[in-house]
């Protein structure tokens, strides 16, 4: 509604996208959106929020891991795939195990 407002006023896209906290992108998108079917279309619009691959199996993930502490990152990695036949990287694995406080014995990896 705000961006609507704005551009009523006459402000450019850009400025219009940077006061609402979007991109240039999103703002287009907003606009075509309204110009096809006014602020019913844009109550459909479905705000896209990527999750990380690991959230969905995390509760069991964590219980796994609770249950069967790695003794390093890499078997941690290798957990993971195995669990949820996705290939991760050091970085989210480590992320992961940190934040559900999960310790593991060779912490460097």
């Amino acid at each position: 509604m705000d961006a609507l407002w704005l551009k009523a006023h006459g402000l450019p896209h850009a400025h219009i996208a940077e006061l609402v906290g979007v991109t240039d992108h999103t703002i287009r998108e907003y606009f075509e959106l309204y110009q096809q079917g006014g602020l019913e279309k844009l109550k459909e619009l479905n705000d896209y929020r990527p999750e990380s691959q690991l959230n969905p199996p995390s509760v069991s993930l964590e219980t796994y891991f609770r249950e069967h502490p790695p003794a390093s990152l890499q078997e941690a990695q290798s957990e993971v795939e195995t669990i949820t036949g996705v290939k991760r990287s050091e970085t989210p694995v480590r992320e992961f195990l940190k934040k559900n406080s999960i310790c593991v014995a060779d912490a460097s990896g």
